[in-house]
């Protein structure tokens, strides 16, 4: 299968991004054949409009692709998909304008929209529900099999049983020494013929999933692998399916085998290139609303900003800043203490700059002074630092990247507010620093628009 951002992408999303471009590029035309624009679907007529035929189709699936909606789990709730679908066209819409104000080529007139959109939203609904039938009908689901009946094992079926699962999983290779913990019969015949039992069920991906590595049919692997059969291991398995690692079953050779950890120099000073001219233009661009806030959370009383003692990279500690949305008197022993989304402390208009995340625009002077990044693992108290990486082994590797804004844990997990919730963000986080590129940090940043409109990620329903 194709990859992108370094892990496999289901096929699925390929498939829907690139009918939903067709249709969008073939509702364009058909508006122009509407309107009153002469158009009667020549060559040279088709030509003619094709760039902003692509524009308004470009537009559109960036738009979707910013709410979530290429998630599996947008594709099976129509209560959910439909709504972010009409946000994503109206904010389609507004991009547009904005297009067509600032560079006059690019006008794509109003008669025209008006026939575009209400034919593009239909037909990317209907596009949407032949998918998720296709889906659910399991044609769009690779085949695999495991290696593997104990708790990793285990964990894969509950994944198969899940409603997003994007795999089919054929069944379960027992190895003699390890108790079975999945269902007997999803167990499969042992055999001295691997692959031809491999071929015969259609399989096309083969993951070890157990700790008896010593165990492993090498031979018949080998086999396999050389007849074209997929193998990879639990922890790249589970890391493609969830976006995230499992700390249950990490180990200090996850960090040097396999792909990842390839930012070099180069990379790093693009990005460093990156959050220097975003956060500056941001800066400037925003100052009005800033002086704003400003003026509005003293009206209210006590400090403007707020200043906090963060953990940053490799350890060094830096002051965070954020508008201030709690009481002044928020930690009165001044012990930490956990926040979470319906904290008490908060004051009335923090909440709102909460929901909206307005509170973290101060950040960008973060950015700019190159304590912080626009993506990246969020930035620890270090007394909270201090405690989890006496619970959690691994919790100081995160901060072998500068800490962000925003990140891979922010947009796909909710609040933390427990060592809990720290651990899984962990798990994510440890994700993005082994596989996270350019690429992602961008797709990241789009995602966070869907962060603050609907800042409860949908899979959460499943994989809390």
């Amino acid at each position: 299968m194709p990859r992108v951002l370094r892990k496999t992408a289901p096929p699925f999303a390929y498939f829907l991004a690139t009918l939903e471009a067709i249709l969008l590029v073939l509702s364009f035309y058909f508006s122009l054949y509407f309107s009153w624009v002469e158009f009667n679907f020549t060559w040279p007529e088709i030509d003619f409009y094709l760039l902003k035929a692509g524009l308004f189709s470009a537009v559109v699936i960036l738009s979707m692709f910013s709410l979530g909606l290429y998630q599996r789990e947008a594709l099976f709730r129509g209560s959910v998909m439909i709504p972010r679908l009409a946000v994503a066209f109206v904010l389609s819409l507004t991009v547009l304008a904005l297009l067509s104000y600032s560079l006059p080529v690019l006008v794509i007139w109003r008669s025209v929209l008006a026939w575009a959109m209400p034919i593009a939203f239909a037909w990317i609904v209907a596009a949407r529900f032949l998918v998720r039938d296709l889906f659910n009908w399991n044609l769009m689901k690779r085949k695999i099999a495991v290696i593997g009946s104990g708790v990793q094992a285990l964990r894969i079926e509950e994944m198969h049983r899940g409603p997003y699962c994007s795999f089919r999983c054929a069944g379960y290779i027992r190895i003699n020494s390890e108790p079975y913990m999945v269902p007997g019969e999803r167990l499969l015949a042992n055999t001295n013929d691997l692959t031809g039992l491999l071929r015969e069920q259609g399989v096309e991906e083969l993951v070890i999933a157990t700790m008896s590595h010593d165990e492993l049919p090498t031979r018949a692997l080998v086999d396999c692998r050389l007849n074209g059969i997929r193998i990879v291991d639990y922890q790249a398995f589970h890391s493609e399916e969830t976006g995230r690692i499992d700390l249950d079953f990490l180990t200090p050779e996850w960090f040097f085998v396999d792909e990842g950890f390839q930012a070099t120099a180069l990379h790093r000073w693009i990005k460093r290139g990156f959050d220097l001219s975003l956060s500056t233009v941001l800066l400037l661009a925003l100052s009005p609303v800033l002086v704003l806030l400003s003026a509005l959370i003293a009206c209210d009383g006590g400090r403007v900003l707020y200043r906090q003692r963060r953990t940053g990279l490799a350890g060094d500690i830096f002051t965070l800043l954020k508008f201030r949305s709690m009481q002044e008197d928020a930690e009165p022993d001044g012990k930490p203490i956990w926040s979470n989304g319906d904290d008490d402390r908060v004051t009335p208009f923090g909440r709102l700059l909460r929901r909206t995340r307005l509170d973290e625009l101060p950040q960008l002077w973060n950015i700019l002074k190159g304590e912080m990044s626009f993506v990246g693992p969020r930035p620890e108290r270090p007394y909270f630092v201090e405690r989890l990486s006496e619970e959690h082994e691994y919790y100081l590797d995160r901060h072998a990247v500068k800490p962000g804004l925003t990140g891979w844990a922010q947009i796909n997990f909710r609040y933390g507010s427990s060592s809990a919730d720290a651990r899984r963000k962990l798990e994510y986080d440890l994700y993005y620093i082994k596989y996270g590129n350019l690429l992602m940090d961008l797709f990241i940043i789009l995602q966070t628009l869907r962060v603050v409109v609907w800042p409860e990620p949908i899979r959460q329903v499943q994989n809390s």
